[in-house]
C-alpha cells in the first residue's frame, strides 16, 4: 500500500485519457441591419417625417450620372433602329434579301 512507502507492485499501465470533445456553446449570429432600421423608423416618428426615395411626382430618384446615362441609352436606341447599320461588308450584304426589279414588258 501507499501508506507504508512501499512503491507500487508494476502493473499494466494506464491508458490515455480519451480526447474531450470540444462544443461550442454558441453560434455565431447571422449579419442583420434590424437594429439600424429600428433606430430609422424611431428617428423618423420623432421627427413626424419619412424618408422616401421616391420623387412627389411619383418617379424614382435617379442621380445626375444615372440620368446622363438613361438618355445615353434612349439617344443610342433612336441611332440604332430603322436603316442604320452599324457594319458593312461582304457578310452582311449576303445576310440581305435582294429584291428583284419589275418591269413592264411590252
Amino acid at each position: 500500500s501507499k501508506a507504508d512507502g512501499a512503491p507500487r507492485a508494476a502493473s499494466t499501465p494506464k491508458p490515455p485519457p480519451a480526447p474531450k470533445r470540444v462544443v461550442i456553446k454558441y453560434k455565431r449570429r447571422p449579419f442583420s441591419t434590424y437594429k439600424k432600421y429600428k433606430k430609422m423608423s424611431d428617428h423618423d416618428k420623432e421627427r413626424g417625417t419619412r424618408f422616401v426615395s421616391v420623387r412627389s411626382d411619383g418617379t424614382p430618384f435617379m442621380s445626375d450620372a444615372d440620368m446622363r446615362l438613361k438618355e445615353h441609352n434612349e439617344s443610342r436606341k433612336k441611332w440604332l433602329a430603322g436603316d442604320f447599320r452599324a457594319t458593312f461588308g461582304k457578310a452582311t450584304e449576303a445576310s440581305k434579301p435582294r429584291t428583284k426589279l419589275i418591269t413592264a414588258q411590252t
